[in-house]
């Protein structure tokens, strides 16, 4: 018992799909949050929403925009973001962890809203980070009082209470970027601009009255999105470069992979990734069914269980008394899958504390022989049920994307200390911005990432014509250097 209520921490594969699959018409509900609904106002959030048929319209609408098939109509916007990564981490690669949240949020807010971010230091990309860094000190836990398990708490001066203040900040910065994005929009949709690879946004204004939005549920629909899809990309590739540096035995046997398959005369294509060989048969539930795991695969599933982006998801709440096992889980009752304890779970995964992509390699979730992986999705990182992520397409992606041009063009290492020649802190540290040494693995490799950025200048036309005319300026002076 948590305050006035129940919460329930979900740590079992099993009981995920028992609860928040099976049994999703009752578990799909959030619980009581104040500080989010303080912040969207009347606004209806996604994320965070209770079920409603204001929430089914808006998850109705993401679905049918999210698809696969939408996804990858953005890939070349998507791959002509990552030939700008990987050439900024060449040219500055001590900024590698802020190059790579760049490059993230600037896919987010091309594939949304048609409008990228060429720089760090981009209006939108500064206004984004300063929702994502107010967002996380609010919902931090333990940061503020829990007036939500203790409501009396919402009484509270604001001089005794900072959370208030931080609230009405918080939803100022928000609502700002998401009018001034969505105005974008509606002006294209408003001039008849169109394009094959029309923003999702764009597509929702045109189809509001077909799918009963409002213009402030397209609004809010848009940036939350935004929020979601560009931070938690950043977070999966920080890890992967992390764990490249710490460990090189796996990022070798990758950089062999990538010889094997591409070679060092070109850039990997999007279709390389599933080229790879090892072509292995799994039996699930007595039938034979194809999957194609390689080095690859296996290492982004391994960074996914390894290092969770959200270790911990967002809470579900249940609609209704249901039963678990014998057990009574009342209606209003907390979920909260603890995805951290489920990938770390010693009587599932051999040595869970150990980067092993090999893992999956003799199993298609990475368990021990003697478990049944019946339960495992390969979904699971992107939620559960009916809340699932609904860029989860989009997302995978741009992981698919980026975590090949940067083993196909780096060599990571941890940063040697030039006095002792050992290695310097920060490798280990966690997701917090780390020290590593990273450098193109021959000046070949450097020679065609310089012509690939060059090559891409086309594919950002488009989605550079809302940019400020110092972000223009500053174009055009990098450009002129490059070319």
């Amino acid at each position: 018992m948590l305050g006035n209520g129940i919460t329930i921490v979900i740590t079992s594969a099993k009981a995920v799909r028992e609860l928040m699959e099976k049994q999703s018409a009752i578990t799909v509900d959030r619980p009581v949050s104040h500080f989010g609904s303080q912040i969207v106002g009347d606004a209806v959030n996604l994320a965070l929403a209770h079920y409603s048929d204001e929430w089914r319209v808006l998850r109705k609408t993401a679905n049918s925009i999210l698809t696969p098939q939408s996804a990858m109509k953005h890939v070349p916007i998507q791959r002509a973001e990552s030939f700008q990564l990987v050439y900024d981490i060449m040219n500055t690669p001590q900024r590698a962890w802020w190059h790579l949240r760049r490059a993230s949020n600037s896919v987010a807010l091309s594939v949304l809203y048609g409008q990228r971010a060429p720089s760090y230091e981009s209006e939108e990309i500064s206004s984004l980070f300063d929702v994502v860094q107010l967002t996380s000190e609010l919902f931090d836990p333990g940061a503020h009082p829990p007036v939500d398990m203790i409501p009396v708490l919402k009484l509270v001066p604001e001089r005794w209470a900072a959370w208030k203040s931080l609230v009405k900040r918080l939803r100022h910065l928000q609502r700002a970027l998401y009018l001034r994005l969505v105005k974008h929009c509606e002006n294209r949709v408003a001039n008849g601009e169109g394009s094959e690879q029309e923003p999702f946004i764009d597509r929702v204004i045109r189809k509001e009255g077909e799918y009963g939005l409002t213009r402030e549920m397209t609004t809010y629909l848009g940036g939350l999105l935004l929020e979601a899809g560009s931070d938690t990309s950043a977070s999966f590739m920080q890890s992967f470069v992390l764990m490249m540096a710490a460990f090189p035995d796996v990022q070798k046997r990758l950089h062999e992979e990538i010889d094997r398959i591409v070679g060092p005369e070109r850039v990997p294509t999007f279709e390389d990734f599933n080229a790879m060989p090892y072509l292995q048969v799994w039996e699930t539930h007595g039938n034979p069914r194809i999957a194609l795991i390689t080095p690859s695969k296996a290492t982004i599933k391994e960074v996914h269980r390894f290092r969770p982006v959200a270790p911990l998801g967002v809470p579900h709440a249940t609609l209704e008394d249901m039963t678990y096992e014998g057990y009574l889980i009342p209606r209003g009752s907390t979920m909260i899958v603890n995805l951290w304890g489920i990938y770390h779970d010693s009587d599932v995964f051999e040595d869970p504390e150990m980067f092993s992509p090999d893992r999956y390699l003799k199993s298609e979730y990475g368990t021990k022989s003697d478990v049944d992986p019946s339960d495992f999705r390969h979904s699971m990182p992107f939620g559960a049920g009916r809340r699932i992520c609904p860029g989860r397409h989009l997302a995978d992606n741009t992981i698919r994307i980026n975590t090949m041009d940067l083993i196909w063009a780096f060599n990571f290492a941890p940063l040697v200390n030039d006095a002792t020649g050992k290695p310097e802190p920060g490798v280990g540290t966690g997701p917090n911005p780390f020290k590593c040494s990273i450098k193109p693995r021959s000046a070949r490799h450097a020679d065609i990432m310089r012509n690939e950025f060059t090559n891409a200048i086309p594919l950002y036309g488009p989605y550079e014509q809302g940019l400020s005319s110092e972000e223009k300026s500053w174009l055009a002076k990098q450009r002129v250097s490059q070319v």
